[in-house]
């Protein structure tokens, strides 16, 4: 087995498909200054190639996790709800 290679970006820079095969760069943000003004320049970093087949498997891979990050969302905010109409209210003297 190859090793592994973890690889940060900060986004897709490009995404095409030429040949069957799509084509992704991937790139990092760095900020400078220039003539006093704070200034962003992305730079592509790495490039995936993968034949389209897998890459729309992939991206059905990726709306699955959307999905469950979603429900897990609505979850979470759905028990701080209960939990905040749990609590009694305070009036402003304290007494409830």
């Amino acid at each position: 087995m190859a090793n592994k290679e973890n690889v940060y970006a900060d986004g897709i820079v490009n995404l095409a498909v030429i040949n069957g095969l799509v084509r992704i760069d991937l790139g990092t943000v760095d900020t400078y200054v220039e003539g006093g003004e704070r200034k962003q320049r992305t730079d592509v970093t790495h490039c995936i190639v993968m034949p389209l087949n897998n890459f729309v498997r992939a991206v059905g891979v990726q709306q699955r996790l959307l999905s469950q990050l979603s429900d897990r969302a609505k979850q979470s905010a759905a028990e701080a709800t209960r939990h905040s109409d749990a609590t009694p209210p305070v009036s402003a003297d304290g007494q409830g």
